[in-house]
């Protein structure tokens, strides 16, 4: 992914003139392009807004909140302010997802969803993940679809930095999240979730 030495001037020139004379689209790897990418980001926190549109353009809702990511550890945080609060938190193992005002907390192996969510694919480096992905450049970044059609991706990625992504379903609708400045992970960083009392727990790794 991520040429030996030729012998002979009429060789090296004919090796040299190659690119030249290909179609752009043969030499083109979109799929490569965003690995090297987001291999290039580093381990944040940002912000972010986030808004859902409807299938005619409306806005359904807006959030904001807050996103750390861990490469190293494989991890990410998301915690959501408004208009509800709302915790996803993967440790590269399991995903917590817990609703607060509910009292729930749902928990699924990281292995399962890795591939249907953006930061599942921006923290996994699984080559079985990616490679039922077709990945297309778009403005700003790339669009990541499947043949199955479902759930398509957008990831607003390039110079070491994630702008932010945006999750379109199969009837169209849109989940944008548009990320601010990055800074460092703050010490402390949970990416581990412990179970509140009382909470109610539907544990789905292994099922």
């Amino acid at each position: 992914m991520k040429p030996a030495r030729i012998a002979g001037a009429v060789t090296a020139f004919a090796a040299a003139s190659l690119p030249v004379l290909l179609p752009s689209a043969a030499l083109a790897d979109p799929a490569g392009d965003l690995r090297k990418d987001i291999s290039l980001v580093r381990s944040f926190c940002s912000p972010f807004t986030q808004k859902v549109t409807g299938l005619n353009g409306e806005t359904v809702q807006e959030g904001s909140g807050s996103v750390c990511v861990s490469k190293e550890k494989s991890s990410f945080r998301v915690e959501t302010k408004t208009p509800d609060e709302n915790l996803v938190v993967s440790d590269g193992k399991s995903v917590w997802s817990y609703d607060p005002f509910m009292q729930q907390v749902t928990i699924a192996s990281f292995s399962e969803i890795a591939g249907s969510s953006p930061l599942g694919l921006i923290v996994s480096d699984s080559p079985e993940v990616w490679k039922k992905y077709s990945v297309k450049r778009v403005s700003g970044g790339y669009e990541l679809s499947t043949a199955e059609g479902g759930d398509r991706f957008e990831l607003f990625v390039g110079g070491g930095s994630i702008a932010g992504f945006e999750i379109v379903s199969r009837d169209g609708r849109k989940n944008s999240y548009k990320l601010g400045a990055a800074g460092p992970l703050a010490a402390g960083t949970a990416f581990s979730f412990e179970i509140p009392k009382g909470t109610e727990v539907d544990d789905r790794r292994g099922k």
